[in-house]
């Protein structure tokens, strides 16, 4: 049983279901989480960029391919996407993975994205349950 952490932006960890993935210290950019509830089979990364979000997805769907998931039963998790300093930027890249997320089929099944709190994202992939962790609290997504 082993913690997996993202600790750089574009890291892509891979995990399967003895495994925790945790996403630290998200602000403006989105932590994505991937999830294959029958295989028990997921990824993680942070994204800070618009235009790298196809890429790295791409990337995680590969890895979770290579454990077994399946296209179908892939579904996503997102936290972060904050606004600071009156940017949008945390917007702006929260838009651009629920976009790519749509065009690449992949149901987002739980959110917690925008507002002005850093957060961690913590998926304990035997149950799929996630939660987010902020200075305000905990919920699960």
């Amino acid at each position: 049983m082993g913690m997996l952490e993202v600790d750089a932006p574009g890291k892509v960890v891979v995990g399967g279901a003895t495994d925790t993935i945790k996403i630290p210290n998200i602000t403006a950019g989105v932590g994505l989480l991937f999830f294959d509830q029958a295989k028990k089979v997921g990824t993680g990364s942070v994204i800070v960029l618009p235009p790298v979000v196809q890429k790295i997805m791409k990337d995680m769907l590969g890895k979770m391919e290579e454990k077994g998931a399946t296209a179908g039963g892939i579904s996503a998790k997102l936290a972060g996407g904050a606004d600071f300093f009156q940017s949008a930027m945390g917007s702006r890249i929260s838009q651009s993975v629920m976009d790519a997320c749509g065009q690449m089929g992949i149901k987002v099944s739980g959110k917690d994205l925008g507002g002005k709190e850093k957060r961690t994202l913590i998926t304990v992939l035997a149950s799929g349950e996630t939660k987010v962790v902020s200075v305000s609290g905990e919920k699960k997504i």
